[in-house]
């Protein structure tokens, strides 16, 4: 089984865990300084090689980024049903 390598982008920081498809818990690996970003890059990438990670097969990667879609949707409705008059950022019918 291959690992993946987790990544939490922001402006100022990148954090960075790994975890393992048996599994699916990421384990905390660093933050990086988002800039300069090819430094951030270089790091990322040899972190990917230090750990094993492998390019995500696309079709997989497209099935999985569908059921978060998904599962955001439905989160976004319940809350729209839980506070029926509170504006609900992007609104449900925008993410899916």
């Amino acid at each position: 089984m291959g690992r993946w390598l987790g990544t939490d982008h922001g402006s100022r920081r990148i954090g960075l865990a790994v975890g393992g498809q048996e599994d699916g818990i990421a384990t905390p690996l660093e933050v990086l300084s988002a800039q300069p970003a090819r430094k951030a890059v270089e790091r990322i990438v040899a972190l990917a090689k230090d750990y094993g990670v492998r390019p995500a097969d696309p079709e997989k990667k497209r099935n999985i980024q569908d059921a978060v879609a998904k599962m955001l949707h439905d989160f976004l409705q319940t809350m729209g049903l839980a506070f029926p008059n509170e504006a609900i950022p992007g609104g449900a019918a925008h993410l899916y």
